[in-house]
Order: structure tokens, then sequence, then C-alpha cells
């Protein structure tokens, strides 16, 4: 099982003219699912962090989106399907910045062999607001982003490149 999942439910709204759901949306469904897995709101992550503050951090502290890469791989049609499950993991964790890969896949399906909506891969990187500009990971966000890892699944490369099968 993948580190983070998140359902989202499709909107008969969400659908374009050629009546499947819009490309920009899987970019939203990416963003609820890493919001949501790094702590942010309206998840069990949250309301840990919530419970357990990190001693260390500032108010100042955040993290920003560096880049996003979305391989579409087949069209969710509002038809046939109602809801997706994102699928989220941390694939690599540097001094200021670390990878999120996501999956978006039909409910339920979430092996390996699973066959993805589209596949995603988000550059984060730690913030302090204030200075705007990076900062380096504490112990305690690289803890949590450790946490999230998950090898068992493919990364997906940017520029549409697949990592191992």
């Amino acid at each position: 099982m993948p580190a983070h999942l998140v359902t989202v439910q499709i909107r008969w709204v969400d659908m374009d003219a050629y009546r499947h759901v819009n490309n920009t949306l899987y970019f939203r469904y990416c963003e609820q699912a890493r919001i949501q897995m790094l702590g942010f709101e309206g998840s069990a992550e949250a309301e840990q962090r919530a419970r357990t503050p990190d001693p260390e951090a500032l108010p100042t502290d955040g993290f920003v989106l560096l880049s996003v890469d979305m391989e579409f791989q087949r069209p969710v049609v509002y038809r046939d399907t109602r809801a997706v499950d994102v699928q989220s993991w941390v694939t690599r964790i540097g001094n200021s910045s670390f990878d999120v890969a996501h999956r978006i896949v039909p409910v339920g399906e979430h092996g390996p062999d699973a066959k993805p909506f589209a596949a995603c891969t988000s550059v984060m990187v730690a913030v302090d607001r204030e200075a705007q500009r990076s900062r380096h990971l504490r112990p305690r966000e690289i803890e949590m982003l450790r946490s999230y890892e998950d090898a068992a699944l493919p990364v997906p490369q940017p520029g549409g490149r697949r990592g191992p099968q």
C-alpha cells in the first residue's frame, strides 16, 4: 500500500467538452493529496501535526512547489468513474528539497500493476517565507518525509520517462 492515499470525488463540473475530466483537474487532485500528506489540512496528518507541533518550527516555515510534471496515460470519464484514488509518496529527500510522486488510479487499485489515469512528480522546497529563500529541512521534517517513502511503486520521471518498472 502507498504511504498516503486520498480518494477524490469526481464532480460533473470537472468534465470538459470531450466528456472526460479536464487535464487541469489532475494537477488539483495531486495538489489536494500533497497538502493532506504534508499535514496542512483535512487529514489525519494535520490532526497529528496540531497535537504534536515541531518545537523547532517557525511561523514563517513552509514548503513551496518548485516544479510539477504530469504524464496523462488515459482519460477519466465521468459517467464511468465517480471517484479516483491519488497515491502519494516521497521518492527523494535532499538538504532543502524533496520529490513527491503521485499516481491517479481507479478506487481500490493500488498495487504496482494498477493502470493509472496519470502519474505525476512534484519537487517541493522548504522555505522561510519571511526571508523568501530556501532553508534546510529540519530533522523532524526529514523523519516525516521518510515515513512516506514507498519503494514498491514505480517512480514517474519528468518528461514522461518512467522509472523502474
